[in-house]
């Protein structure tokens, strides 16, 4: 079933595209994706409970468009996309204005964060502090542990995260 709107306002609704999306950003190689890190699940958690009323209209309109925009250019919902339409509909978004500095700075205070900003840094924070993220993904430090102010990584060492 298509569905055409510009006022979805539940982000429930979006939770399958959310799961595609970021599944597209960070992919399934030899490491599970974000989908199955459930990074869409914390996307949700923290749109409900810690975004601004700016960036959450931002990020709502920004699903609502990508929502949209795959059901007028490919006639389907974004998760029942290709492989290859859902890259470039993600693609579609790495074009967005690459503005830095202060007059980032200043246009997030002003307009709030775009979906693009939100999108990315959730998606990788989500992916980061999941249990699949923080154990297979990146080095494993237990903490407590000695603290090395700077240290040295072999080549092909992964980063590491703490607990």
């Amino acid at each position: 079933m298509l569905f055409r709107s510009e006022n979805i306002k539940d982000i429930k609704f979006f939770q399958s595209l959310l799961a595609e999306l970021v599944d597209v950003i960070i992919p399934k190689t030899d490491t599970p994706g974000a989908k199955s890190a459930g990074v869409h699940r914390y996307i949700i958690d923290i749109y409900e409970n810690c975004l601004t009323v700016r960036d959450k209209e931002n990020f709502i309109n920004g699903l609502n468009e990508l929502h949209n925009t795959a059901v007028n250019k490919f006639g389907e919902q974004f998760q029942d996309c290709k492989k290859h339409e859902k890259d470039d509909l993600v693609a579609e978004l790495l074009k967005e204005s690459m503005d830095s500095g202060i007059l980032l700075k200043i246009k997030n205070k002003l307009l709030g964060k775009s979906f693009k900003q939100i999108l990315y840094a959730l998606t990788i924070e989500g992916y980061c502090n999941s249990s699949i993220g923080a154990t297979r993904v990146l080095e494993y430090v237990q903490v407590p542990g000695k603290y090395i102010a700077k240290t040295k990584l072999d080549e092909g060492q992964k980063s590491w995260a703490l607990d």
